[in-house]
């Protein structure tokens, strides 16, 4: 029986995470190191890894979630973002934030001659609903996943298949239309190197500086946050700490940390993502 504690883990090397992969078709695959099931096992609700998009490959079938909030963070290579009609360059460097309902089908391609490598961070909502907009199709996760996809074109109305009371021949009411969604424009991929650093210092002990890709990016309207993070030599960016509604996650690189965490808690990395967790 579970205590309803969680128990802190220890650093783990992205070296030493196996790479999986999945390519159930010729076009579309990718290969991955799933950083926080290795370092935390299957409860978390924000999860980091590491993917590697080989030549002539797509990511992902064009789609966009309606609950989970995504991030990329480009680290090697150059890859082709698509984001409804249009499609985005990104380089080395380059961010791009998805947010949850943004209805605009995307996915990353690679039409390069070396595979790229980059970050990707995404809430894990078992209540999402999936949306495939070249195919019309709509996954429904808490009504099995990927064995509860449905077409889009077989609508139904309302009263359709209902035990009504009408008379033989009557026919229900038609379902007053819906409002059409307002028209968001997909916001495109930045370069962090555009982003400005922020510096802080607290005293002799805390310091050091920070770029928030996330809200430059898309702004104050985010579940998931993800920074460049540098402590200052020798200081530290905030004091030790533990939080109950919020998880962080970091990946570091010599001198350089890529961190996830809640908007709610202060950073403690040095390149951060932050997002609340349920646990």
């Amino acid at each position: 029986m579970s205590s309803g504690q969680n128990i802190a883990s220890a650093p783990i090397s992205s070296l030493d995470v196996a790479w999986e992969e999945w390519s159930e078709v010729p076009r579309i695959g990718v290969r991955y190191r799933h950083l926080t099931r290795a370092a935390a096992g299957e409860n978390y609700h924000v999860g980091v890894a590491i993917e590697e998009l080989g030549p002539g490959k797509q990511s992902s079938p064009a789609h966009y979630h309606m609950l989970e909030e995504e991030h990329v963070y480009l680290m090697e290579g150059e890859l082709i973002v698509r984001l409804g009609v249009d499609m985005h360059e990104m380089h080395a460097g380059d961010y791009l934030c998805f947010p949850a309902g943004q209805q605009a089908g995307h996915c990353l391609i690679n039409r390069g001659e070396a595979p790229c490598r980059y970050v990707i961070v995404g809430e894990r909502n078992p209540n999402d609903v999936v949306v495939y907009t070249d195919s019309r199709k709509v996954m429904v996760a808490p009504l099995g996943g990927r064995g509860a996809i449905f077409d889009l074109a077989a609508r139904r109305g309302y009263w359709h298949g209902e035990r009504t009371g009408l008379a033989e021949g009557e026919t229900p009411p038609s379902a007053a239309p819906s409002a059409a969604a307002a028209t968001v424009q997909p916001r495109a991929p930045i370069s962090s190197n555009d982003v400005a650093w922020q510096d802080t210092h607290e005293g002799t002990r805390f310091g050091g500086r920070a770029k928030h890709l996330t809200s430059a990016a898309v702004g104050p309207s985010y579940r998931v946050g993800m920074l460049l993070e540098a402590p200052a030599p020798g200081m530290r960016l905030a004091p030790r700490h533990c939080s109950r509604a919020t998880s962080t996650s970091a990946l570091a690189k010599r001198t350089s940390m890529s961190h996830a965490a809640s908007r709610s808690a202060r950073p403690c990395g040095s390149t951060t993502a932050r997002t609340p967790t349920s646990s």
